[in-house]
């Protein structure tokens, strides 16, 4: 998981109050340290062949968002839901009011997104095609079924499995695991 685009944070416009928009460099330190992460994908997969690691690119798709707010659900991309403690301007001023509609905010506080934002991140980890999102592959490809892994832990025989409709799956489960709700 990428590092989010942190020049756009409501913190960071509340400490700068005469600028406008995001600011850039912040972003741009959080693209480069976000450039190098995604390498490593490549870098450590030789290193840990039974293992699949996925970059999920949510400072793009946080940054998608805050672009073009209406387009994708939202109504406020620049301000927090809940009223921020002035020490810090991140979190959430304990008793402090939060809106009503969390679902329309981007930042529920200075500088985490809303449980909304977050549902269209792992929404795109699980069914985007983009690399530019996901890379190499999204998450779809592999939701624990071990049974096309050259390894010796198989869950291919019952009870695992048992509450799917077509039986055992590869999973060490007895029937959906997570990623399988992200779609549903």
């Amino acid at each position: 998981m990428s590092v989010n685009p942190i020049g756009c944070s409501p913190m960071v416009a509340a400490n700068r109050p005469r600028h406008k928009g995001c600011v850039q460099g912040l972003n741009k330190a959080a693209h480069l340290f976000n450039a190098h992460l995604k390498s490593l994908v490549d870098v450590i997969k030789p290193h840990l062949p039974d293992s699949n690691f996925v970059y999920v690119n949510s400072y793009k798709i946080i940054r998608d968002i805050i672009r073009n707010p209406i387009s994708k659900g939202f109504k406020d991309a620049s301000r927090p839901c809940c009223e921020v403690a002035s020490i810090n301007g991140v979190l959430c001023k304990r008793g402090g009011q939060a809106c009503v509609d969390r679902s329309s905010h981007v930042f529920f506080d200075g500088l985490h997104p809303t449980e909304a934002v977050n549902i269209q991140i792992a929404a795109k980890a699980y069914e985007s095609d983009l690399k530019s999102e996901v890379y190499p592959t999204n998450l779809s490809g592999d939701n624990g079924n071990t049974n096309f892994l050259d390894t010796k832990a198989k869950a291919d025989y019952l009870p695992h499995g048992i509450d799917l409709p077509n039986g055992t799956s590869g999973r060490f489960t007895n029937g959906k695991n997570v990623v399988d709700f992200l779609s549903w």
